[in-house]
């Protein structure tokens, strides 16, 4: 009986070993793959920063001959962001935690759908705006009326964090 019972609780604690593993293999994916996309936004966002300030220069110098950049091959991209540099990327439940606590923490919002925000930073500094979205996981708030959309920003995105 000693036996089946000691064979019982090794593989109990053998299951329970095999499962940690499997949950710390997940999450250091996850976190890879977490860490890849921002590091393509980044080099996208480096990439869009480096091509606006090259054709800052050439228009610059060229004065009034400066090429038009909203016709021909470019006009579906000029001034374009791709998508997913758009929407920014997803924290960890931890940080996104951390990131809203000012703002009564993931559950108890202090603000909501419909409120109206005065933007504090950027571009749009004093604006006023009302609140279209809000999404947690990328702790964000979207506002009506902030449509400027500038290469080193996202601008009708209100970062929470």
């Amino acid at each position: 009986m000693q036996k089946v019972i000691r064979r019982t609780i090794m593989a109990e604690k053998q299951a329970a070993r095999r499962l940690a593993r499997k949950k710390d293999k997940s999450s250091r994916e996850a976190a890879k793959s977490s860490r890849e996309q921002y590091l393509v936004a980044r080099r996208m966002e480096v990439k869009d920063v480096k091509a606006a300030t090259i054709a800052r220069r050439e228009d610059w110098e060229m004065g009034p001959l400066a090429p038009k950049r909203d016709v021909g091959l470019k006009k579906d991209t000029y001034g374009a962001i791709d998508s997913q540099r758009l929407r920014g990327r997803v924290w960890t439940p931890a940080r996104r935690k951390e990131l809203l606590k000012p703002w009564g923490g993931e559950k108890w919002l202090n603000i909501a759908k419909g409120d109206r925000v005065v933007m504090l930073e950027g571009r749009e500094k004093g604006r006023i705006g009302e609140i279209t979205n809000i999404d947690l996981e990328r702790c964000q708030v979207t506002l009506k009326g902030m449509n400027m959309v500038h290469l080193t920003l996202r601008s009708n995105v209100w970062n929470l964090c």
